[in-house]
């Protein structure tokens, strides 16, 4: 089997590349910080070599691929995310019909909502990979000025200034209702990202086929979560930005700038997520 397994690069890690000054004197110098860190780095790493040696043990032809650097699995018949599920977001942002096996490399510090396995069960589910359930979830497609963004979302999209205490202005047609709006931003969530910032919003935590959107207009007094089945936001603000699933990965939006949002082509994800999300309710 060919497998491409992704994994989380460290915060300790990162900072010391850096070529910031100052993120690499944080791990250097001797701290309760930078210790943490550096315990969590060395987890992580530990949890990479023991599933690298487990996956070319059993047989499979490996490719490996730091968080970040993944875009094609066009060749691959299984996806392996590691680290926890920031790792998995990044992964289904590419990823077309092929599983994505997620394995939580330190659960004593990640939620790992979306993990099927950890390091300690990595073994057995991927010897028997084909007979874990599935979990079909749906993306977020995006276009912006009439061109489809190459990511799909997993969880949510966030529309906001550049700048984080100003506010933001756009129009918003969603389902043929048209308004004009102002306040902190507009956060986005498909059915899988109920739990992520919409649920600590006050959002529903909806079926995870449900099949609509979720949006809130965040600081407009009163407002509540509501459903969509397609948004259109045309930005009024010069220096916004779209954020995809809250993570380092955004697009730069000026005035007129149109977005369209709709759930479009599913991922599938390894696991009962379904009955993992019963805490939430």
């Amino acid at each position: 089997m060919r497998i491409e397994l992704i994994h989380k690069v460290s915060m300790y890690e990162r900072f010391l590349s850096s070529d910031d000054e100052g993120q690499r004197a944080l791990m250097l110098r001797v701290s309760n910080f930078s210790k943490r860190k550096r315990k969590e780095h060395e987890t992580q790493q530990r949890s990479l070599d023991r599933i690298t040696e487990e996956i070319l043990r059993q047989g499979h032809d490996l490719q490996v691929t730091s968080r970040g650097n993944a875009f094609s699995f066009d060749n691959k018949d299984l996806v392996i995310a590691g680290g926890g599920d920031g790792t998995i977001l990044a992964a289904a942002h590419y990823v077309q019909s092929i599983p994505i096996l997620a394995v939580n490399f330190d659960p004593d510090t990640s939620v790992g909502f979306f993990c099927a396995a950890d390091i300690n069960n990595f073994a057995d589910a991927l010897k028997n990979y084909e007979s874990l359930p599935r979990t079909e979830l749906q993306r977020i497609l995006l276009t912006l000025n009439g061109e489809r963004l190459p990511e799909m979302v997993l969880n949510d999209v966030w529309f906001a200034s550049k700048s984080q205490h100003a506010k933001c202005f756009y129009e918003l047609n969603v389902d043929g209702e048209r308004s004009r709006e102002g306040g902190n931003g507009l956060l986005v969530a498909s059915p899988a990202g109920a739990t992520g910032r919409m649920y600590h919003e006050g959002g529903e935590v909806v079926p995870l086929d449900f099949g609509r959107l979720q949006y809130l207009i965040d600081g407009k007094r009163g407002e509540e979560p509501k459903f969509a089945d397609e948004i259109e936001l045309i930005s009024q603000t010069y220096g916004a930005r779209l954020v995809l699933d809250t993570s380092y990965l955004s697009y730069p939006c000026s005035v007129e700038d149109r977005v369209i949002m709709q759930l479009g082509d599913p991922v599938t994800i390894l696991g009962d997520l379904a009955s993992k999300r019963e805490v939430y309710r």
